[in-house]
């Protein structure tokens, strides 16, 4: 199966490929207790889709958090994640058999995430995926985060991949407009359980007679 003009996918991790909000939620709010009182106001930020260090800044300049303790704050939340998530992610064929039919077909693959990059890494290997991926961007790239378009273009850029011939699967809305100042194309989901090779390409045949 070949497609003219998309050329080029990539893929968020949390929301789209794996259910990891509420487990982002979760490790943070656990640290959290340590440092300050967990009020609804609290709760509501960490809910947020920024990262996690924009969380913390935010905690600081409202007094609830020192600025000494956030790099120790956030250190601890990535490690509590990385031990919930590596737990409770699992590899799922729907998912593995979209990348190598993915594969298959030569398509530009990568993942873009605001997540830290190493555990970025170690759930895409869970999901037995990394070796598909042509590119993973991540906070350690040290660019600006989502909703800036920053990581969307540095992936297009090191793929050599043009904006019209990429296609995005975003879930929330710091991620989709991040999508979309990038110029690139882009998709919504809605349930990350639908996400699968034949969804994908019913997808790009749509947006193909747009491009």
């Amino acid at each position: 199966m070949k497609f003219k003009n998309i050329i080029c996918i990539l893929f968020d991790l949390d929301g789209v490929l794996i259910d990891g909000q509420p487990l982002q939620v979760k490790s943070t709010i656990e640290v959290l207790k340590n440092y300050t009182q967990c009020t609804n106001e609290v709760k509501l930020l960490v809910n947020e889709t920024i990262t996690t260090k924009e969380k913390l800044q935010i905690l600081n300049s409202k007094g609830l958090i020192k600025k000494k303790d956030i790099n120790k704050i956030y250190s601890q939340k990535i490690k509590l994640f990385e031990k919930i998530a590596l737990k409770k992610i699992k590899c799922t064929n729907r998912v593995l058999n979209m990348f190598k039919k993915l594969n298959q077909e030569n398509f530009k693959v990568g993942v873009v995430t605001n997540s830290n990059g190493k555990t970025a890494i170690k759930i895409l290997k869970k999901l037995k995926i990394f070796k598909f991926l042509d590119i993973l961007i991540s906070n350690s790239n040290k660019i600006k985060p989502k909703p800036n378009p920053e990581p969307y273009n540095l992936a297009m850029a090191k793929l050599k991949a043009k904006k019209k011939n990429t296609l995005i699967f975003e879930d929330s809305p710091v991620g989709i407009l991040s999508a979309k100042r990038s110029g690139a194309n882009y998709y919504k989901i809605r349930n990350l359980n639908k996400l699968n090779f034949n969804f994908l390409t019913k997808i790009i045949k749509f947006n193909h007679e747009n491009l």
